[in-house]
């Protein structure tokens, strides 16, 4: 089978001397390409035409071309077909992005199979969001619809967010996934062993810090509420990740509730961190916490369990079935309240609850969530 990905791939280079990097922390562009490298090691033909500017981060088994602009998409799609040929799926990843749409039209005339990933997009707060803008984008694409073989959804959430717009389309599941590094775990022993020796837990959130969408309005707040109500003060609060000025400001609100906490020197915000340097971070929380209002199926989670930490998920999150099938952690609702309560469960709880949560995560991730295993996964299977 031949597959082509055409996807906002976005990579970075530490600089022109160092060929490391890092990916844009939205999540697609390490999913696509791990989803692509997966499905070339299963032996399928794989292709990526990355809709930004990005160094190539694939093997160089799998096909590459970069699609900048409007005006360059017959000449690359020419260039396509000729070099990697007619696809059996060209799987289209991200809705709103105009470029990919109108250099699909020529494989739907080619009579290719079209999959549509759209990542969150049609959950209620990401339409609710510039609304008006929004409505009028779908009105088109309800009618480019017709022409899609499917819809991809990344789980059961987001396929029935699919199924409320489009009742009739046909709608696969294909997730994501990550891969379990049994040596990256050994070099985390340490760390492992450093934080256990202390009753202390430290709750994490590591990504954007899109205040509204992430949920971290509540987060903070229930946290100062914790903070004065709480008698063992047992948590600590660490956001790792970059600033984000939309809507909220984020470093003008996490400075407001910092000095409104009675305890500031238990909350702790660093900057964003790439490579391994992240890993060792991540592997110092004793539980990461997503109580977002919209996501997709955050990589954060899934990076989290794979190394044995347990997560609190919020419903939106589309993570609700697996952190409950898995017994990997806690579905919370994105409500200060309810975020509090959990706050002080945790004073009442042992690190070896945790630690058995964590435990159930990385087995439940090796068992049905490795991208080896979701690159099994059949686009055309009946």
């Amino acid at each position: 089978m031949k597959i082509l990905h055409i996807a906002p791939i976005k990579f970075q280079k530490k600089s022109k001397f160092d060929m490391t990097g890092y990916f844009s922390p939205e999540g697609i562009s390490n999913s696509v390409t791990s989803l692509a490298e997966a499905q070339m090691r299963n032996g399928k033909k794989v292709g990526i035409i990355s809709s930004f500017k990005s160094e190539k981060v694939v093997s160089e088994n799998i096909y590459w071309e970069e699609l900048i602009n409007v005006l360059s998409c017959f000449f690359l799609f020419i260039k396509t077909l000729k070099v990697f040929g007619k696809p059996d799926v060209l799987h289209i990843h991200d809705i709103y992005n105009l470029r990919q749409l109108f250099f699909s039209l020529f494989y739907i005339i080619l009579g290719v199979k079209i999959f549509i990933s759209p990542r969150g997009s049609f959950s209620e707060v990401a339409l609710s969001r510039s609304k008006i803008k929004k409505q009028f984008f779908l009105f088109f694409f309800r009618i480019y619809t017709f022409f899609i073989y499917s819809f991809s959804a990344l789980n059961v959430e987001e396929k029935k967010q699919i199924r409320k717009m489009f009742k009739k389309k046909k709608i696969i599941i294909i997730g994501n996934g990550c891969n379990l590094d049994e040596d990256r775990i050994r070099r985390l022993n340490k760390v492992f062993l450093k934080k256990n020796k202390t009753e202390i837990i430290t709750v994490g959130f590591l990504g954007r810090f899109d205040v509204t969408i992430k949920g971290l309005d509540c987060l903070l707040r229930a946290y100062k509420a914790y903070q004065e109500n709480s008698k063992k003060l047992k948590v600590n609060l660490c956001f790792i990740g970059e600033h984000r000025s939309k809507e909220i400001d984020s470093e003008i609100f996490f400075n407001k509730m910092k000095n409104e906490m009675v305890y500031p020197n238990k909350f702790f915000v660093k900057n964003s961190i790439y490579g391994e340097e992240k890993w060792h971070e991540l592997a110092r929380f004793d539980l990461l916490a997503l109580p977002s209002r919209s996501e997709g199926m955050p990589n954060v989670v899934l990076e989290a369990m794979s190394i044995g930490i347990p997560c609190m998920v919020s419903p939106h999150t589309n993570m609700k079935e697996i952190i409950s099938n898995s017994n990997s952690g806690w579905v919370v609702e994105t409500d200060q309240k309810e975020i509090e309560t959990f706050f002080h469960f945790l004073d009442d709880i042992q690190k070896s609850d945790l630690l058995g949560k964590g435990k159930n995560a990385k087995n439940f991730l090796k068992d049905n969530l490795t991208w080896d295993k979701i690159a099994k996964l059949d686009y055309l299977e009946k």
